[in-house]
C-alpha cells in the first residue's frame, strides 16, 4: 500500500551547495559574499516543500534481462543484476514542490542570474537530501524483518533503464498525488524530483 511523508526533515548541505555552484567555502569567497550567499540558500530552504511516496514490493521474477515488480515489467540487465539476491524492492518518490522552481524562473526572467544560480542549486541539493531521507528511512522499515537494504539506487533513465519506464514507475506509485507530473517526454515536473528503486535482501 502506498504510503506518503510531508515535511522531510532534512538540513541545508551549505558545502555541497557551494561546490555545485563551484565555490569553496573557506578559500575562495570574501565574508561579505559568503554571508550573502547563505542569506539567499536559507531563502531559498524555506521554499522547498519536501513530500515523498513509497511503498514495497515483492520481486516477481527476475531472468537477467527483466524484473517484475508488482503489475509492471521493467526491462534493464544492470538492474536485474543489482537485484539478483533482493526478494524485495523498495519503490519512492520524492520532490521539492514547484515554489522554488517558480521563483527560480522569475529569477531568470528578470536577469537576476545569482540567485537563479543559487536556487537551482539549492533545490537540486535538497531533493538530493530527500532521496537520502528516504533511502534511510526505508531501510529502518525492512529492517525489523529482516531485510537488509542496498546502498545503491537505481532510477529510470540510468544504465540502461530507459526513461519510457518512469511509465511504470507512475502507475505504481502514483506520484501525482504528491504535485509530481510526466511530461511527454518522460522528464518530471517539478525538476527537481527523483524516483528510485531500492533493493531489499533477505
Amino acid at each position: 500500500m502506498v504510503s506518503q511523508l510531508f515535511s522531510l526533515p532534512v538540513n541545508i548541505p551549505f558545502k555541497r551547495i557551494y561546490n555545485r555552484m563551484g565555490h569553496r567555502i573557506s578559500t575562495e569567497i570574501s565574508a561579505e559574499m559568503k554571508d550573502k550567499i547563505d542569506r539567499t540558500i536559507n531563502d531559498a530552504f524555506t521554499m522547498c516543500e519536501l513530500k515523498a511516496r513509497y511503498d514495497f514490493f515483492d520481486v516477481k521474477n527476475n531472468d537477467g534481462k527483466n524484473i517484475s515488480i508488482g503489475t509492471e515489467i521493467f526491462v534493464s540487465e544492470s538492474f536485474c543484476d543489482l537485484m539478483k539476491n533482493c526478494s524485495k524492492i523498495a519503490l519512492f518518490a520524492v520532490t521539492i514542490g514547484s515554489k522554488l522552481m517558480e521563483k527560480r524562473q522569475n529569477f531568470l526572467d528578470t536577469s537576476e542570474i545569482f540567485n537563479a544560480v543559487i536556487y537551482d542549486a539549492v533545490g537540486s541539493e535538497i531533493v538530493e537530501e530527500g532521496a537520502e531521507y528516504m533511502h534511510c528511512f526505508l531501510g529502518k522499515i525492512a529492517a525489523p524483518k529482516g531485510g537488509s537494504i542496498l546502498k545503491k539506487r537505481f532510477s529510470p533513465g540510468y544504465s540502461d533503464m530507459s526513461l519510457e519506464m518512469q511509465k511504470k514507475v507512475f502507475k505504481l506509485l502514483n506520484p501525482e498525488a504528491i504535485g509530481i507530473q510526466l511530461s511527454p517526454s518522460c522528464l518530471m515536473i517539478p525538476e527537481k524530483s527523483i524516483t528510485a528503486f531500492v533493493g531489499i535482501e533477505s
